[in-house]
């Protein structure tokens, strides 16, 4: 599915990019695990942001979002076919976990430097 998103100031941040694809796929931070957040272009040579989600019951969530007009496309809410796809996705699961964890203890070392 395609949606579009009626935008007429500066382009989306990535950080307004990933609330938007929450907002889109009617979840929340709190209940899902990102696991890509990436920055490419689409067919057109366009640059779009590109998110992953995915629930602990190996429910998966995909999007991607033009930052320059809001447009939403290929947009996806599945469930992995057989058992070796939903290992493959509790292990992208684990690694995202850990390194968001590795980011936060990365964070909290620099605080005490200050």
């Amino acid at each position: 599915r395609t949606a579009e998103f009626q935008r007429n100031i500066a382009p989306l941040t990535r950080n307004e990019a990933l609330e938007y694809a929450y907002k889109v796929l009617s979840i929340t931070e709190d209940n899902t695990t990102l696991i890509t957040n990436k920055q490419t272009t689409n067919d057109f040579s366009e640059p779009v942001y590109q998110f992953t989600f995915c629930k602990n019951n190996f429910v998966r969530y995909d999007c991607t979002i033009n930052p320059y007009n809001g447009f939403i496309d290929k947009v996806s809410v599945g469930a992995p076919a057989n058992v070796i796809e939903r290992i493959l996705l509790l292990f992208k699961m684990l690694i995202a976990r850990i390194s968001i964890l590795d980011n936060l203890d990365r964070l909290y070392s620099f605080d005490f430097l200050i």
